[in-house]
């Protein structure tokens, strides 16, 4: 069965997601095979597997990882994440810096794989922010991303 049409959480996710890949696509510019299977691997897996709320953020922070900005991991101890190094930091002079529960957040969803999403409960307001963080992330990284326009539709209907 086709999942994805039917199930208004995955469909909005997809829309989603499909914003933020035509801005990525469109910035990439050339055929990239290892990002194309990357996509398609996880959109199957989008329509076969029980939905979690958090597959676009971990989408993102993946997806990060094939346009050459992956969050470097070799100081994950520390309790502040700066988006602009893309390192974690014990502190950091940067204004775009993230502390507190959303660096544990971001840390728990870089820590996970997509099969393990079903184990955690993140609460929507907390997604929410995690979700304009990693929307500000690639916007640092990536001329011309933009605003999403779809965001406000995944509020909607996660909340």
């Amino acid at each position: 069965m086709i999942e994805i049409p039917s199930d208004i959480k995955k469909n909005a996710v997809v829309l989603f997601l499909s914003e933020v890949l035509t801005r990525v696509i469109t910035e990439e510019g050339t055929p990239n095979s290892s990002l194309f299977h990357f996509i398609q691997k996880n959109i199957i897996h989008l329509e076969t597997k029980r939905f979690s709320p958090l597959f676009h953020l971990k989408f993102m922070m993946e997806l990060s990882q094939h346009l050459g900005f992956y969050p470097n991991q070799s100081e994950m101890e520390e309790d502040y994440f700066d988006l602009e190094s893309g390192c974690f930091f014990d502190g950091s002079p940067s204004k775009y810096v993230i502390g507190g529960e959303l660096a544990v957040t971001f840390k728990k969803l870089l820590g996970t794989n997509f099969d393990a999403l079903k184990d955690i409960t993140i609460p929507n307001a907390l997604r929410i922010k995690v979700l304009n963080v990693l929307i500000d992330y690639f916007n640092l990284h990536l001329h011309g991303f933009g605003k999403i326009k779809s965001v406000h539709i995944l509020h909607e209907i996660f909340r």
